[in-house]
């Protein structure tokens, strides 16, 4: 019954960041107006707006303007309610406790934040301030509530020390790129995101989540070049490639820094 519940809450909550990233990016009323298609702009209707039902329904097209729908879509709906069962289930697996729901909780608002981040990189590569700054603020303010509640008193300087160092190591990491290359290697807006990615992460998983971002980011590309998607002077969309180790590593961190330790190990 909760994993049914839980199943239905993810597919909504990826319907709404679905929607909320359209209209962030079309500067619009994140609350007032009803969704529309993006192609002839026709007010939808409730059963048009169903998560992924309404998709398969439809057959992928847009009832009033026969146009395809973006997979971005239902496959946004679809991911966002894995991430929610399977990180309720990871956070569970050493028992219910409040500390529990909270990280969790956290985890959800971070889940939130990059995945609009993700979305509007890769569809239109930028970075959005109203979404990046708001997000440093709030990630970190919970961040010190979860420590203030859990966390040892005694230990909650360098805990400050952790968080605001490896939003610092982030920012200052781009921001040197952007300077050196004269923002050629990289945007401005990945500056921000360097911030985002360390009170996401903090000290030492800052590391881990820009080694993460660098290898994944040059396999897909080398994959790109291979199909020629891309060129080799081709922008590429670095946000979803931190998206998507901010993400990863938030929850698997500790596991994935011992496995590659292990791994050394072996060899």
């Amino acid at each position: 019954m909760i994993i049914a519940f839980l199943v239905l809450l993810g597919l909504a909550l990826g319907s709404g960041l679905n929607a909320l990233a359209y209209r962030l990016y079309n500067q619009e009323s994140w609350l007032k107006g009803r969704s529309k298609c993006p192609q002839c702009k026709q007010t939808l209707s409730g059963y048009e707006l169903i998560p992924l039902v309404s998709f398969f329904i439809q057959k992928g097209k847009c009832r009033h303007c026969k146009k395809k729908i973006s997979i971005q879509y239902p496959l946004g709906e679809l991911v966002t309610s894995i991430a929610v069962v399977g990180s309720f289930l990871w956070y569970i697996q050493n028992g219910a406790s409040p500390e529990m729901f909270f990280a969790w909780a956290i985890f959800l608002v971070v889940w939130c934040i990059w995945f609009i981040v993700f979305v509007h990189d890769a569809k239109h590569t930028i970075v959005l301030d109203s979404v990046a700054l708001p997000g440093i603020v709030l990630v970190l303010v919970l961040q010190i509530i979860f420590y203030t509640l859990y966390g040892p008193t005694s230990e909650f300087v360098p805990f400050l020390g952790r968080i605001l160092g490896a939003a610092l190591l982030g920012a200052g990491f781009f921001a040197a790129q952007f300077i050196i290359s004269k923002g050629t290697w990289i945007g401005g807006g990945d500056v921000r995101l360097g911030g985002l990615l360390g009170v996401t992460l903090m000290w030492p998983h800052i590391i881990t989540g820009l080694m993460v971002a660098y290898i994944v980011g040059s396999i897909i590309s080398l994959v790109w070049l291979g199909l020629k998607k891309v060129k080799w002077k081709s922008e590429i969309p670095f946000g979803t490639f931190l998206a998507l180790a901010a993400v990863s590593v938030f929850v698997f961190g500790d596991a994935l820094v011992s496995w590659y330790m292990n791994l050394f190990h072996f060899l």
